[in-house]
């Protein structure tokens, strides 16, 4: 006998699973400050994205050059400024 769940319950399960391993700690935390965390400013200014800087971006577009044009004596050549 073969079960099969659709994919939308399985999602649905997961966020309620999620959510009720998140309460406990939202619980402690209210308890702590006053402030429910997921709703407070706290939680915006604590989280820190990080992104690439221009200088990334460039060693990254340098490093494909260099991977995709390793077999070509002209991309070679340009990269090395031989002009």
């Amino acid at each position: 006998m073969k079960i099969s769940i659709p994919r939308s319950s399985l999602l649905t399960m997961l966020v309620i699973v999620a959510l009720a391993a998140a309460v406990p700690f939202a619980v402690v935390e209210f308890m702590k400050t006053g402030e429910f965390y997921l709703l407070s400013h706290r939680f915006a200014d604590e989280t820190v994205v990080p992104h690439p800087t221009w200088e990334d971006f460039l060693r990254l577009a340098f490093d494909e050059i260099r991977f995709c044009g390793a077999t070509s004596v002209q991309v070679m050549r340009r990269m090395r400024g031989d002009d």
